[in-house]
């Protein structure tokens, strides 16, 4: 099964090398695309256009990351940002939403001055909102190599790094003010190790790194002089973690063998099960006719009420799916067949009515 949302990172504008002034990247992300529709699987892209020149790799290149994303599968609408436009989060009626879609995040900070500047995109999974967050953080390579001629060796950007990590916790955090259930995933290739400052920055107290949970002899996407390295990193909100994390791998295809290909990281996939959510929905009745004023108490996967109008209607919306709801009416004088009601596990959109007696 291919996956529904990949991070690509280093992604060339359409003129590669040639320092033109070129930013678009739609061709080259384009040829992509259709590379993978051979495989039956049509997929679209968000990104963000970066300043020419402006966030460092090789002067021309104007290197940024994409975030593909199944057609059939996932939804995202929006408008995006602009190179050098913050994005923000918005309160909607008590969830959050982005203001730009995709939207970068704090593009014009000073410590993102010659970097790549993370950015953040919206998507709908069966009826559920996921925040997907990347980045590449400014890799470590013009440092003093692990067992060169000064020991410890010494990585002068590793302040940068963990700079970038807390500003996409801040953009976190924001998420989770709104809506603390909010299902928040980080993608980024961190060219720092797990430990490191600029993961743990990221992270938080709000998300969880789930390349731990990996044997520490299998964490590793990258193979320099001899050397393992486990650069790349998969955050996920604990909501995520509790309700639909399943299993995590590193697909070892480049970093164990010697080919022109083994500068390129390996790939990390990650699964997760997003169950759907329904409504139930009813009508109170009496002597045929529709009863307003009752009470509906529901209880079990989610604790909510509401009191029938003139047409006797009632509706719970966005309801977890496989969860247990039972059903109540009250109204004082009256009672009710069937009542209560219980839904044992909630799989589809669900009708449930109740007829009252004196």
């Amino acid at each position: 099964t291919a996956p529904d949302i990949i991070a690509v990172h280093n992604i060339a504008d359409n003129s590669g090398a040639a320092n033109d002034g070129i930013v678009g990247a739609n061709t080259t992300i384009n040829a992509l695309i259709t590379a993978l529709s051979n495989y039956g699987i049509d997929y679209g892209f968000a990104q963000i256009n970066p300043v020419n020149n402006a966030d460092g790799g090789p002067v021309g290149s104007n290197l940024r990351t994409v975030l593909l994303y199944r057609l059939d599968r996932i939804g995202f609408t929006g408008t995006p940002g602009g190179s050098n436009i913050s994005n923000a989060v918005q309160n909607v009626a008590g969830k959050p939403n982005l203001q730009f879609n995709p939207g970068r995040i704090a593009p014009t900070s000073p410590t993102l001055v010659g970097s790549r500047k993370p950015f953040a995109a919206q998507f709908t999974f069966k009826g559920r909102n996921l925040f997907v967050l990347t980045n590449y953080f400014d890799t470590d390579l013009p440092n003093e190599t692990k067992y060169g001629v000064f020991q410890p060796a010494r990585d002068s950007i590793a302040q940068r790094r963990a700079d970038h990590g807390l500003i996409m916790q801040n953009f976190v955090q924001n998420i989770f003010n709104v809506f603390s259930a909010s299902n928040v995933i980080v993608l980024s290739n961190f060219n720092d190790a797990p430990f490191a400052q600029s993961v743990t920055n990221a992270k938080g107290t709000n998300l969880f790194n789930l390349t731990d949970s990996l044997a520490a002899n299998n964490r590793y996407t990258t193979v320099r002089n001899g050397n393992s390295y486990a650069t790349d990193q998969i955050l996920a909100s604990a909501n995520l973690v509790s309700q639909a994390y399943k299993a995590i791998a590193v697909q070892h295809f480049s970093s164990e063998y010697d080919l022109p290909t083994s500068t390129v990281n390996d790939g990390i996939v990650s699964r997760f099960e997003m169950l759907g959510t329904y409504n139930i929905t009813g009508t109170v009745t009496y002597n045929g006719n529709p009863q307003a004023g009752v009470k509906i108490k529901l209880t079990g996967g989610k604790i909510d009420s509401v009191v029938t109008g003139p047409a006797g209607t009632f509706a719970f919306n966005n309801l977890d799916a496989v969860k247990s709801y039972t059903l109540t009416p009250t109204l004082s004088g009256y009672g009710y067949n069937n009542a209560p009601r219980v839904v044992p596990s909630l799989e589809s959109n669900t009708v449930v009515n109740f007829i009252g007696t004196e």
